[in-house]
């Protein structure tokens, strides 16, 4: 399976967050979202295969600010969809991508994204906010 910025921006924005945990879809896999103010070394960060889930886990700073929230979600979902893939028949994991390779492509698309849906000046202080984190 590929999967494109399209697919993930489009499902990233028409997200609506609840308030505790939120569950959707993307890739074919499903994906829990949640905030915990114990997220302080980045943005956000992924676990694979959740076990209430197909797809992921991702927890997101609680401390960012709320329009950060989606492109920060855009790029650990994108980063996992480059990243992993579904175990073989044999159960062992399926790599598409090299971490090294998958976080660049999700940085260019959060950028991306941040660029599509935020004001020049959010955006400017978007990029000022992730740049702490690389």
């Amino acid at each position: 399976m590929t999967v494109t910025y399209e697919e993930v921006r489009n499902k990233v924005r028409d997200l609506e967050f609840e308030e505790e945990f939120t569950i959707f879809e993307c890739g074919g896999l499903e994906h829990f979202v949640c905030f915990s103010e114990e997220v302080q070394d980045s943005p956000g960060e992924y676990t694979p295969s959740a076990e209430w889930v197909t797809g992921t886990e991702i927890t997101i700073s609680g401390s960012i600010r709320g329009e950060f929230r989606k492109p920060v979600l855009l790029h650990e979902v994108a980063e996992f969809l480059l990243r992993e893939s579904y175990t073989t028949d044999d159960g062992n994991p399926m790599y598409r991508k090299e971490d090294t390779e998958a976080h660049p492509i999700a940085r260019e698309w959060d950028q991306r994204y941040a660029r599509e849906t935020l004001s020049e000046r959010a955006f400017r202080e978007y990029l000022e906010f992730c740049n702490r984190f690389d």
